[in-house]
C-alpha cells in the first residue's frame, strides 16, 4: 500500500515555512487555510507548507505508546502501538541522526499526515492531534 506524502486532509498537521506546526482548516485549489497555535488563521499557497516528519514525541502526542526501544551505534529502533476499538496497530521506526524511516501497519510512511490519514480511516470520529510547536 502506498500513502501519498502530499495528500492532506482537514485536521492534518504540517510545517509552515517559518517552522511552526500548523493544522489545515480548509483546502482550496491554489491555497490552504492554516491555523497556528494561538488560533490565528492564515491563507497560504501550497508551497508555504510541507509535510511534518514523524518523531517518537509526535506519535506519543497522537496516542501511541512506546513498546520497545533498541539502540545501536548507528541508529535507534522503536516499536510503538496504538489501540483503537480494541485492536492494536503498530508503528516501527528506525531513527538515524539525519533521517527517519517508519512503517505503520506494513506501510512505509515518513510524515505525520500519512499516519493521521490512515488513523482517520480506522476511526473517523477521532482527531489525532499534535502540539503546534516548532519542529
Amino acid at each position: 500500500m502506498n500513502v501519498d506524502k502530499k495528500r492532506y486532509q482537514i485536521g492534518n498537521h504540517v510545517k509552515h515555512w517559518k517552522g511552526d506546526v500548523v493544522s489545515i482548516e480548509e483546502i482550496k485549489k491554489e491555497s490552504v487555510l492554516i491555523k497556528f497555535e494561538d488560533g490565528t488563521l492564515e491563507e497560504v499557497v501550497w508551497g508555504d507548507i510541507k509535510p511534518l516528519p514523524i518523531t517518537v514525541d509526535l506519535l506519543r502526542q497522537m496516542g501511541f505508546e512506546v513498546v520497545n526501544t533498541f539502540k545501536n551505534p548507528y541508529h535507534t529502533k522503536f516499536s510503538l502501538s496504538i489501540t483503537i476499538h480494541g485492536k492494536h496497530y503498530n508503528a516501527h521506526g528506525i531513527v538515524y541522526e539525519d533521517k527517519n524511516i517508519w512503517a505503520f501497519s506494513n506501510t512505509t510512511v515518513l510524515y505525520i499526515n500519512q499516519i493521521q490519514n490512515m488513523l482517520t480511516i480506522i476511526d473517523p470520529a477521532k482527531d489525532y492531534q499534535v502540539l503546534h510547536t516548532q519542529q
